[in-house]
């Protein structure tokens, strides 16, 4: 009886670690941007709807689309009333704060500066320089999110067929044409990034993609 239990408890316990090291696999990867990219956000005053005011996040290859309400909180589209009606309750929390004139942002105990180098009536354009940048994914469940230097933004991500060890990786809104785009190797653990410019007219000719991020170790 006591050879059987023991068998028993052994093969439990194999098997709660083969889950513990498959599940270990499933979980968030941490990409470091490897390019010295500036982050571009636009606050576009002039396009206000119902007391919302878009904002975009703009890195080569990467385009977030956020709302900022009266009180300067900004939220991801899954944090708004149903209808966008910017009746947003005070006591909820923004992914962060956005000052349109000094161009700070905040999130708790985080500040970011940002150089502002636009502002009309239209619109508010700044720049992050100089930030450590890191996209999280999580593959199996399809979700990521950008890291600025600590503050965390949501965003939507769709992963192409794989082909030639590589697949399309969309991360948050489509580029306007002609942008450059993201791609995944799950094996190398990088991410690269195709600039629209140089993209080649003909099929299956090589392309000129540069390495945009390395899988953290």
């Amino acid at each position: 009886m006591k050879k059987f239990m023991a068998v028993v408890w052994a093969i439990l316990l194999f098997g709660l670690v083969t889950n513990a090291a498959i599940d270990s696999k499933k979980g968030e990867d941490r990409f470091l941007l490897t390019r010295n990219a500036p982050v571009r956000i636009s606050v576009e005053t002039g396009w206000q709807r119902d007391g919302l005011i878009p904002v975009r996040i703009d890195i080569p290859g990467l385009h977030l689309d956020l709302w900022m309400d009266g009180e300067g909180r900004v939220f991801d589209d899954a944090r708004l009333e149903s209808g966008k009606t910017g009746k947003i309750p005070a006591s909820r929390q923004g992914l962060f704060s956005l000052d349109k004139t000094s161009g700070q942002l905040q999130a708790g105990g985080q500040t970011l500066s940002g150089q502002v180098y636009e502002q009309n009536p239209l619109r508010t354009r700044l720049r992050l320089n100089n930030l450590a940048l890191a996209l999280q994914l999580d593959i199996q469940k399809g979700r990521a999110a950008l890291d600025l230097n600590g503050i965390i933004i949501p965003a939507r991500m769709r992963l192409g067929q794989e082909v030639g060890g590589m697949r399309e990786l969309e991360i948050g809104e489509l580029g306007e044409g002609g942008e450059g785009r993201l791609f995944l190797d799950a094996g190398q653990g990088r991410l690269f990034y195709e600039d629209g410019r140089t993209r080649p007219a003909v099929k299956n000719q090589q392309t000129n993609r540069l390495c945009w991020a390395e899988k953290q170790k």
